[in-house]
Parts: C-alpha cells; sequence; structure tokens
C-alpha cells in the first residue's frame, strides 16, 4: 500500500491522512467490496434444462401428452422431489412412449443433481440420450453435472454432442463457452460467445473473457455497448456497470463512481454498491459528494467500525463535522483510528485543546510504529502551527524509541521545529540526518528540498534539486524549482536555460504552464507580452496569465487593455485565490481611476477590501481616492 502525506500551508488543512491511508484504516480490507450476490465472473448455464423466452420466463420441453407426466412436473416445480421422483420412476419404467420415459429420466437426472449424487445423475442422462428427440437434453445436463464435479474436459465433450443433435441449442453454445472460459481457453470461449452477438448475456461473457485476456478496451466497448442496449436486461445491465466501475478504479475514480452508483440503482439500492460509489468519488476528490451519499446509506445497519472510520474521514474533508463526530464518538474507546480522526476534526474546527486531547489518548494505546509516526506527526505539527514551539521539541527530545526516532518523518518535523525556533545548527544537523535516510527516494528528496528553499538555504536547496534532476530526469519539477531559486538571485540567463528545456521536452501541461510564466517573468516584457496571450489562448481555464498580463498592461500605461482583461478574468469561470483576486480589484481601481472613472475606481477598490479588510494596497489606494475625492 502506497503511503503518501501531504502537509499543506495552514493548521486547517494539516491532516496528515491522504486518501490511500483508508485502507489502512479499514485494516487491510479492499477498497471495492466483492458482492457475491451478483459479482459473477459469468452468467452461469441453468442446470435443468429450460428454455427462456422472449420475456424471460421458462417453458417445458414437451406438451404434457399424459395426466401423469403432467402431475409429476408438477410435483418437481413445487419442490416435492420425493413424491416427482416416484412418479417418474412409474414412467420410466412403464410407458411405452420414448419421449416420456426419456422426459421422466432427465427429470430423474435433475433430481438426482439436487441430492448431490451426481453418478446415478448420469446414469438417468445415458438412458435419456439414447432417444434422439431428448439426447441434446441429456447431454447438456450431464455436461453441467461434469463441470460441478470438476471434469472440464467431460463436460465440454458432452456440451459439443448436445450441440451435434442442434447446433442452434442456445443454451449448449452458452455452456460451451463457459466451460471454455473456466478451463482457461479464452480464445475458444471468445469464438463459442462471437455466435450469438446479438444475445446480452453472451456479449457479457465475452466481455468478461475479455478482461481475463488482459484486453481492457475491448471488455470496456462491450460493457458499454450493453449498458446503452435497450434489449439488455436489468440484471446484465447492472453488472455491466459494475464491472466498468471495477475497470477504472484507478485510471479515472470519477467515472468509477458515476458507474457504481448505476449499478446502485439497477440492484435494489444495494448499500454496498453505494460505498463503493462514495468511495471512488471522494478518491476523485469529491469529498463534497461523497459525503452526500452517506446520508442515503444505512450505516448503523451496513458499515464496520473501521468503514464508519473512512466516512467519517470525508466528512471531515467535506466540512461536516458534526456528522463525522457522531459516526466517531460511539465507537470503542480503544480504537486507535477513530481517536486520531476525532482529534483532526477538532483541529478542522480550531479546537485544539480537544485535538491535543484525542491525539494524546491515540498515542496512548497504539501499538503500531507507523500509528506513533502519524500522532508524533501531527502533534508536532500542530504546536508548530500554535507556536508552542517548546512543547513540539519536548515531543522530539522524549521519544524513545528508536525506530521512531530514526524516522524521516519525524525528523524532518523536529528539524523544522528548530528552524522556527532560529536554531538553525540543530536544525541543519537533522536535515542532514534526514538526507542520509532518504535513500533517493524522489517524495523525501521533494520535501528536504521544500524545507531548505522555505528557510532560505538555496545552495542546500540547488543540490538536493540538481540530484533529483540527476536521479529522476524526466521530473521537470526539480528544474522548475532551479529556475525559480537563480530568478529570485537576479540569474536570469541561467534560468530561462532550464525553463527552456521544460517547454521543449515536458509533457506535464501544468509543469509546462509555470514554467512559460516564470520565463515570461524573466524575459523583455514584448516577448513576456506574446508569452501570456498564448498562455491565454491555450489554457483559458487558469488565472495566473490573465493576471499577469493586466500588471504588464498596467505598468506600461495601457489601462484600458488592463481593465477589460481584468474583466475577463474575474466574470469568467476561472478558479482565483481570494488574494490574487483581491489584488485583480485593486488593478482595475487603478486602471480605472487612469481611465478618469472614480465611481468604478472606488467600487473595485470596496470589493478589494471587503475580501481582506486589513490589507495595505486596498486600504492605502481607497484612502488616496477619498482624500482626492474630497
Amino acid at each position: 500500500m502506497e503511503s503518501v502525506r501531504k502537509r499543506l500551508k495552514t493548521w486547517k488543512s494539516r491532516i496528515q491522512v491522504l486518501f490511500s491511508e483508508i485502507v489502512k484504516i479499514m485494516k487491510g480490507k479492499k477498497w471495492i467490496l466483492q458482492l457475491a450476490s451478483i459479482a459473477l465472473v459469468l452468467i452461469l448455464s441453468l442446470i435443468i434444462y429450460i428454455k427462456v423466452s422472449s420475456r424471460g420466463g421458462y417453458q417445458t420441453v414437451k406438451p404434457y401428452r399424459i395426466q401423469k407426466l403432467n402431475e409429476a412436473i408438477n410435483q418437481y416445480r413445487l419442490g416435492n422431489y420425493l413424491r416427482a421422483e416416484m412418479i417418474f420412476n412409474s414412467i420410466a419404467q412403464e410407458s411405452k412412449d420414448k419421449n416420456d420415459a426419456s422426459i421422466a429420466a432427465i427429470y430423474l437426472g435433475n433430481i438426482m443433481v439436487k441430492k448431490n449424487q451426481f453418478e446415478k445423475a448420469i446414469e438417468y442422462y445415458r438412458e435419456a440420450w439414447k432417444n434422439k428427440a431428448m439426447a441434446k437434453f441429456a447431454y447438456y445436463n450431464s455436461a453441467i453435472v461434469e463441470q460441478r464435479r470438476g471434469n472440464i474436459n467431460k463436460a465440454i465433450r458432452n456440451a459439443k454432442v448436445a450441440l451435434k443433435y442442434d447446433v442452434q441449442f442456445v443454451e449448449a453454445n452458452l455452456l460451451l463457452g463457459n466451460l471454455y472460459y473456466l478451463k482457461r481457453d479464452y480464445n475458444s470461449a471468445i469464438k463459442v460467445y462471437d455466435k450469438y452477438q446479438y444475445n446480452p448475456i453472451f456479449l457479457y461473457n465475452k466481455a468478461a473473457t475479455y478482461l481475463m485476456l488482459g484486453d481492457v478496451n475491448s471488455a470496456e466497448t462491450l460493457f458499454l455497448t450493453l449498458v446503452t442496449r435497450k434489449d439488455t436486461e436489468k440484471v446484465i445491465k447492472g453488472l455491466s456497470y459494475y464491472e466498468l466501475g471495477n475497470i477504472y478504479i484507478k485510471t479515472s475514480p470519477k467515472r468509477s463512481s458515476f458507474y457504481y452508483y448505476q449499478a446502485f440503482k439497477l440492484f435494489n439500492q444495494n448499500d454496498d454498491l453505494l460505498y463503493n460509489s462514495l468511495i471512488m468519488m471522494a478518491k476523485s476528490g469529491d469529498f463534497v459528494g461523497a459525503s452526500k451519499l452517506i446520508f442515503d446509506m444505512d450505516i448503523d445497519k451496513f458499515l464496520s467500525n473501521n468503514e464508519k472510520i473512512a466516512l467519517s474521514y470525508i466528512l471531515l474533508k467535506s466540512g461536516r463535522y458534526k456528522k463525522a463526530l457522531d459516526l466517531l464518538l460511539p465507537l470503542d474507546g480503544n480504537n486507535t483510528d477513530a481517536y486520531i480522526l476525532l482529534g483532526d476534526i477538532s483541529l478542522q474546527k480550531g479546537d485544539f485543546k480537544s485535538s491535543e486531547l484525542y491525539y494524546w489518548k491515540a498515542l496512548k494505546i497504539a501499538k503500531g510504529i507507523k500509528e506513533k509516526i502519524a500522532i508524533y506527526g501531527r502533534l508536532i505539527s500542530m504546536y508548530q502551527e500554535l507556536g508552542m514551539l517548546d512543547k513540539a521539541v519536548s515531543i522530539c527530545g522524549s521519544i524513545d524509541d528508536k525506530d521512531i526516532k530514526r524516522n524521516f518523518t519525524i525528523k524532518v518535523a523536529c528539524a523544522k521545529t528548530y528552524f522556527q525556533k532560529k536554531e538553525n545548527d540543530k536544525a541543519l544537523g537533522l536535515m542532514l540526518e534526514a538526507s542520509n535516510m532518504a535513500d533517493d527516494e524522489r517524495s523525501k528528496l521533494f520535501k528536504l528540498a521544500s524545507i531548505y528553499y522555505r528557510y532560505g538555504y538555496d545552495n542546500n536547496t540547488l543540490r538536493i534539486l540538481y540530484k533529483i534532476h540527476n536521479l529522476y530526469p524526466d521530473d521537470y519539477r526539480s528544474l522548475l524549482g532551479i529556475s525559480k531559486i537563480f530568478t529570485q538571485n537576479g540569474q536570469k540567463e541561467r534560468a530561462l536555460e532550464k525553463l527552456d528545456i521544460i517547454a521543449e521536452r515536458c509533457k506535464d501541461l501544468g509543469i509546462y504552464y509555470e514554467a512559460l510564466i516564470l520565463k515570461a517573468e524573466n524575459t523583455k516584457k514584448d516577448i513576456a507580452e506574446n508569452i501570456y496571450k498564448a498562455l491565454i489562448k491555450d489554457f483559458p481555464y487558469r488565472y495566473e496569465a490573465y493576471y499577469n498580463l493586466a500588471r504588464l498592461y498596467l505598468e506600461e500605461k495601457r489601462y484600458k487593455e488592463s481593465s477589460e482583461l481584468i474583466d475577463r478574468l474575474i466574470e469568467g469561470e476561472i478558479k482565483i485565490p481570494d488574494r490574487e483576486r483581491l489584488y485583480s480589484f485593486v488593478i482595475k481601481g487603478i486602471a480605472k481611476y487612469n481611465l478618469g472613472n472614480e465611481n468604478e475606481a472606488y467600487n473595485s477598490l470596496v470589493k478589494a477590501i471587503n475580501i481582506e479588510q486589513g490589507n495595505d494596497l486596498a486600504r492605502v489606494n481607497l484612502n488616496i481616492l477619498k482624500s482626492i475625492n474630497k
């Protein structure tokens, strides 16, 4: 299980449980529940021969020509097998009609199957297949019995004999394909399923077979066909949605969630499928949407304690603290994960005392090293954010478990504490120890680089970033970081050299975009303008190029163009951080003032102040405007 921890900038976001760790919380249980009632690999052929009508009902193999045969079949259908067996035996022994005797033999064989007397069942089917009119049914049922006995090759031979009597025997074709599947002769199975392209059951089995061959694209195409066809029965459509959900677990959690939810609607509101859907929705980052689905579940009836912890995390991420607490508080007091999550929720609410209390309770009962490291990390981070550095240092010094003390995460957390206390020598010593523990692991090296960079150690940062670049030359984040340091140190030519490499080779659009933004900052204004315009055209959903170009226009006193660009940015459906939104209104206010429109300038600056009351730039400009108008 991949364990990843991200540390965000504010205390409100310092909840260090990523979704990949929900699996750990659930004690190894898989995210996706295997639904025993519906998640079949193949739709199995029926043990008793039936003919499926167009409406899905069942028809008998022959008209009931005599009352005795009619009575026996009715008793069989009612489940009165002892009575049915007596009558069928009588017919088999006394009837002069071959067909009636053969029908009786087939039913007697079926009764033996229900008793698990397979050898006797085969004997009855042998009697029946002597009559050519009934042979295909007898061979078909004998193939089913051989399959259940584990004799796949015999089952295949009998199914093939049944098809010799009737090549269009649909059930026998389905059985033969399934038998090849069970034998893992997938190509032969597909050839059989191909005979009935119009039949949804055959299509489903064919898709399942493609999955076994690793041909996910072909399987996906068939499942999508099944869910869009009007003649696909509800159960096949539901199963197809379920398999599509499985297919997209890793590549597109959002689509996986959608397909699981469609299956949920078709399978009588099955809570297992709803759980799958909301887990995938949360994995895609839509915690709010996932939390809404939780309210549709019968949580107490359906979920275990560990699953409640997983859902509490989703509720926490969506800001539904009360519901998360309602789930967690009744849980067993010896549940470490519950206490950790209670601490996280309290931290989100700003209740630091409760958060501290829950973390210490969790630490008291924690047994595993990973759990203890996670709790120590949370406590140290919380104390850092609150400025309680002595408490953080106290934790760093009190850890006596060697494995925890030598842990990379703990080392860098304690190093940050000493940096904040201005005890840089101690901090640098811990950072050196952490560097020796990094083992050239990319995420750890980036973590070290970010801490060195944050506290102004540019040479150390560059050393690690160059190491990352040498180890992982296709990861251009290292070159981007190097370029930022060169830019800040006024080494524009060196920065541009690295940025040009990124622009030419990098396939990651996010890094590519950031590199061009940085390149524009390091080059002449006319070139920068062209870069920003190109980025606005290619990435109309990102705010940075609009914002930077509007600033450039303002500097060049091109006030109208600056104001119009800010309008495009603010009025468009573009996500803008509050800080940049504030400055956008300030830019517009200054531009409007210089265009002689003091009312619009005033309104823009008021909007900026409303975003952040204490912002000096917005306040000063607004006061200047007020003094001018006095």
